[in-house]
C-alpha cells in the first residue's frame, strides 16, 4: 500500500495531467482540497490513521472523513489544508480527486458547458460543482463556483 504522501503526490500529478489535457491555461483556479478514494476498508483505515497525524478529524459523513490539516501542504499545483478520505464506494474506482475553486466560473461555464466531460453534479443558488472525468485518467477533478 502506498504511503499517504505517495498517494497524495500521485493524485496531484494525475490531476495536473488531466487538467492540462482538458482545460486552457486561462482558466483561473486555486487548489482547495484533496480526496483519496479508498478501495477497501483496510485502505481507508490506513489513510485515516496517517491523516490523523497531520490533521484533525473535523467532519465525518456517511461517505468519509474530512481532516483539517495542521499546516498547509505545498504541492506542484498549489497548497491545500483540507484532506478527505472516502470510504470504499462502488462508483469510485479512481485513486482520488482534487477540488479547485474557480475564480472565473461564469466564463469557464460559458466556454465549456457543452463539452462531453462537463458534468454538473451539484447546483444551488449558492454554489455549483462540476466533475471532470476521463477514462484514461485514474482521478477526478471537482471545480466549484465559490
Amino acid at each position: 500500500m502506498k504511503t499517504l504522501n505517495q498517494i497524495i503526490d500521485e493524485i496531484i500529478i494525475e490531476s495536473v495531467k488531466l487538467k492540462q489535457k482538458i482545460l486552457s491555461e486561462n482558466v483561473v483556479m486555486e487548489l482547495d482540497y484533496v480526496i483519496i478514494f479508498s478501495q477497501s476498508n483496510e485502505e481507508c483505515d490506513f489513510y485515516c490513521e496517517g491523516a490523523s497525524h497531520i490533521g484533525e478529524n473535523f467532519r465525518e459523513t456517511e461517505t468519509g472523513i474530512e481532516f483539517q490539516l495542521k499546516k498547509e501542504i505545498q504541492t506542484k499545483d498549489g497548497k491545500f489544508k483540507l484532506l478527505r478520505i472516502e470510504k470504499p464506494q462502488a462508483d469510485k474506482k479512481q485513486i482520488g480527486a482534487i477540488g479547485y475553486k474557480l475564480l472565473n466560473y461564469e466564463e469557464f461555464k460559458s466556454k465549456y458547458q457543452e463539452e462531453k466531460w462537463f458534468k454538473t453534479i451539484m447546483s444551488s443558488d449558492e454554489i455549483e460543482l462540476v466533475e471532470i472525468a476521463d477514462k484514461n485518467f485514474n482521478v477526478l477533478i471537482y471545480l466549484t463556483s465559490k
